[in-house]
């Protein structure tokens, strides 16, 4: 994704709960240092090999970089399985 400095960039997380049986999923966005994103992390709830998705609003620091990371840290239940999905950010001066 690319943004311009001072916007916000909204992201998507695609969640799939990979239990049999209902499950509700935390997703924690992981940002670079100074960035927020709002919610810092969602719950959905979710059928039995059911998905989701979450919308997180991302703010940079105002400085432009190129290709900084934002990651989604998954927890289905009691379960956590880390980091599973990234995006690559670049934020245009």
């Amino acid at each position: 994704s690319e943004v311009s400095v001072g916007s916000q960039l909204e992201l998507e997380v695609w969640v799939r709960n990979p239990f049999d049986r209902p499950a509700s999923a935390r997703v924690n966005l992981v940002v670079p240092d100074g960035w927020v994103a709002d919610p810092a992390d969602g719950m959905v709830a979710m059928d039995g090999h059911g998905t989701a998705t979450l919308v997180f609003r991302v703010r940079t620091d105002g400085r432009p970089v190129r290709r900084a990371r934002v990651a989604a840290d998954v927890t289905v239940d009691d379960r956590r399985f880390g980091q599973h999905a990234e995006a690559l950010v670049t934020v245009r001066g």
